[in-house]
């Protein structure tokens, strides 16, 4: 989704306030994705999730995530997950 507003607002001219700070975000998936287990779970439970509470200072997802850590209890489901959920574009986003 922020890649498709950040085309469409260089094809459009008009600006784009988009979730993250710009394409270099590592909490953005396609940067994500690209971190061992490890890493990633640690920016997930530290930086992504704390992120999505505060959006739109409580969204839907803020008010359903709320008190979620995002600790997974091993870091292969999180990298089989990540792998799966990476199939599965773009049907589904973050």
């Amino acid at each position: 989704m922020e890649t498709t507003g950040e085309r469409r607002a260089e094809r459009t001219k008009k600006p784009f306030k988009g979730r993250f700070s710009g394409p270099n975000d590592k909490r953005r998936w396609k940067n994500l994705k690209q971190k061992d287990a490890a890493e990633m779970l640690r920016v997930v439970r530290d930086e992504v999730f704390p992120h999505c509470r505060k959006l739109n200072g409580g969204t839907t997802f803020s008010a359903r995530r709320k008190g979620a850590s995002g600790a997974r209890s091993k870091l292969t489901t999180l990298k089989a997950v990540s792998g799966a959920r990476n199939d599965m574009r773009p049907a589904c986003r973050w």
